[in-house]
């Protein structure tokens, strides 16, 4: 872990995305959100849920394929 001690904002440091390619969907009672890499598939990149239950799923956990 790095610890940056600077003024400068974080977007100087650390510029932001230039094209947002994720996308929402909804599977069951889980929101995720996805990066597609082809027309059938997609790779997870995070978990939107509040129920703990639906983090110890492994099917949906970030890196993952659908």
């Amino acid at each position: 872990m790095v610890v940056l001690y600077t003024p400068m904002p974080l977007e100087a440091i650390f510029p932001p995305k230039s094209e947002s390619t994720t996308r929402y969907v909804q599977r069951g009672r889980q929101l995720l959100e996805v990066e597609p890499i082809d027309f059938n598939r997609a790779r997870i990149v995070r978990l939107i849920s509040t129920d703990p239950q639906d983090y110890l799923n492994t099917e949906c956990q970030p890196g993952n394929i659908l």
